[in-house]
């Protein structure tokens, strides 16, 4: 697929398959599927991912 990065509120980045970013520790990020097909990407990192960790900024705003 096809997509754009950002992180720490910079330019994004175009990527595809391939491609490889590094985004350092503690940034906040982005990724948007930007192509007609899926995006699939790996996440590698060195501690312990948690569900909290993840914010979806298209979801409707709670009252």
């Amino acid at each position: 697929g096809e997509g754009k990065v950002t992180f720490n509120g910079l330019e994004s980045t175009n990527v595809s398959a391939g491609d490889v970013i590094v985004i350092p520790a503690q940034a906040s990020q982005k990724i948007t599927n930007t192509g007609q097909t899926d995006l699939v990407f790996y996440c590698v990192y060195t501690y312990r991912f948690t569900e909290d960790c993840y914010f979806d900024d298209e979801a409707e705003p709670t009252p």
